[in-house]
């Protein structure tokens, strides 16, 4: 006689089913807790209806943010070419490239450029806008159909002591016929699909498919107030209408259609000998990340009619670890931007959010060294001393970007802000390999040095069982497909 029976109902079929059920509840009841947890607080049904005030009516009321801004590269992400935007030396210059001599000139206060067009034959052009700023700025020209195409021959902005000051071709290793895709005059270099989205406020298109034509528009110019919070009208109605005085949190987003209010709530330090900080205080919205995300991330597009406050994954698809476009460690390898490989990072599994390191408005990092800014979550007195990084306090190898950021060179110059991926935005941690590594290492970001002096000698400090664990990750990488080569930029 068995010492233990089973119920005559619980049969093996019986189990295996129950078992499927109990595990799909659970995960339908997962599913809906984070959906729920993590969906958008935004107040987007009705945009459609509503209408863009511009940066000028926004600024008397909020003097402080605009000041920030009218100085940051979004201000500045396309301008009307005039004396004070221009940045390029017009005064009679030239340049030449694949036999191709392009002079840069004004006239009756206007701005030229005479170079080579569909046909191969020198043209003059006429230039009105200017496009981006720093480290290097580009020129937009009007072709037939509503086109605007980017010029292939930028200025760099950067000093002159830092190799700038002077015209050059962003596909400076390649020859660049007229009859090549990426040629300036090409579909490839059409402004008003390729980059104007992220360049202007409100910005549409207008394409027309049977007449290959565009009639593009937008709001304002540049990368206003109302790319980031949506269109102001009834933020305006709400501020015209409300009582004076200081704002009360149950007046909710005020009219805005996007809520970027940051919840309540600090980091702190929950276990001390661990060194790092962890939110405390009501659940962190994913507003801020679904805003800065259309722009920072390598994506496709699914919709034509996108509006601020829109979840992301409804208008755009983006572009997961494929072969040739990021590294095998999910490191960015080609132009990839923060969001992709941010999704990957700690750091936005504990809540981080981008204006935990970047200011909204001015885009830029605090004022302060760079490792402060990194200290703001993880404490300096255990990470930027020699017994965590190796180095000497104040050298090169003691920088905390040095070793967790390295950092890619886009559009022959651009090594700053979406070029830069690690753990701040993304999944990893310093690479103590060579260049035949298939991940983004310290030594790559600057090749042609060798391995830099303070890099081999935080490695001769490192302790024997980090070296083994470097080597064990190394192999492991080593075994993945080994990036394509794709074209520049």
């Amino acid at each position: 006689m068995s010492a233990h029976t089973e119920p005559r109902w619980l049969t093996p079929r019986r189990a295996i089913i129950a078992g499927v059920l109990a595990v799909s509840i659970m995960g339908i009841l997962f599913w809906r807790s984070f959906r729920g947890s993590r969906r958008p607080d935004v107040q987007s049904p009705s945009v459609s209806s509503l209408t863009y005030v511009g940066e000028k009516r926004c600024a008397p009321c909020h003097a402080e943010e605009a000041e920030a801004w009218r100085h940051s590269h979004h201000a500045l992400a396309m301008q009307l070419a005039s004396d004070g935007t221009v940045l390029g030396d017009f005064k009679q210059t030239r340049f030449t490239k694949d036999d191709v001599t392009s002079s840069f000139y004004k006239k009756d206060n206007q701005f030229y450029v005479r170079t080579d067009g569909r046909d191969g034959r020198l043209k003059d052009y006429a230039i009105p806008y200017t496009f981006g700023v720093y480290p290097l700025q580009q020129y937009l020209v009007p072709f037939p159909n509503g086109r605007l195409q980017s010029l292939g021959i930028a200025w760099d902005s950067r000093a002159k002591d830092e190799g700038g000051q002077r015209w050059f071709h962003l596909y400076s290793g390649q020859k660049m016929p007229h009859t090549d895709p990426l040629h300036w005059t090409g579909r490839n270099q059409t402004w008003n699909y390729m980059c104007a989205s992220c360049h202007s406020t409100n910005l549409r298109t207008n394409y027309d498919l049977a007449q290959d034509s565009y009639a593009t528009t937008w709001s304002e110019i540049n990368v206003s107030c109302e790319s980031c919070h949506g269109p102001g009208s009834r933020h305006v109605s709400w501020a015209r209408n409300r009582k004076k005085g200081p704002y009360q949190p149950r007046e909710g987003a005020n009219g805005l259609v996007v809520n970027l209010k940051p919840p309540s709530g600090s980091w702190v330090v929950l276990e001390p000998g661990a060194g790092t900080m962890h939110w405390k205080g009501q659940a962190r919205s994913r507003n801020e990340l679904e805003t800065c995300a259309p722009c920072h991330s390598r994506r496709r597009p699914i919709t034509s009619d996108y509006q601020p406050g829109q979840p992301y994954l409804d208008a755009y698809e983006p572009v997961l670890l494929e072969e040739g476009v990021y590294y095998a460690d999910g490191q960015i390898l080609e132009e990839d931007y923060e969001y992709g490989s941010f999704l990957q990072s700690k750091m936005y599994q504990q809540g981080v959010t981008c204006s935990d390191c970047h200011d909204p408005h001015s885009g830029t990092l605090a004022p302060v060294s760079m490792n402060s800014v990194c200290g703001k979550c993880h404490l300096l007195a255990k990470f930027g001393n020699e017994q965590h990084h190796h180095h000497k306090v104040a050298s090169a190898g003691a920088l905390c970007v040095n070793c967790h950021m390295p950092f890619r060179t886009y559009m022959v110059l651009d090594v700053c802000g979406a070029t830069t991926v690690s753990e701040c935005h993304g999944p990893t941690f310093p690479w103590p390999t060579g260049l035949r590594t298939p991940a983004l290492n310290v030594i790559q970001t600057n090749p042609s040095s060798g391995q830099p002096k303070w890099w081999r000698s935080g490695m001769v400090r490192a302790p024997a069982e980090s070296r083994a664990l470097w080597r064990r990750l190394t192999r492991a990488v080593v075994a993945c497909p080994t990036p394509k080569r794709r074209l520049p930029g």
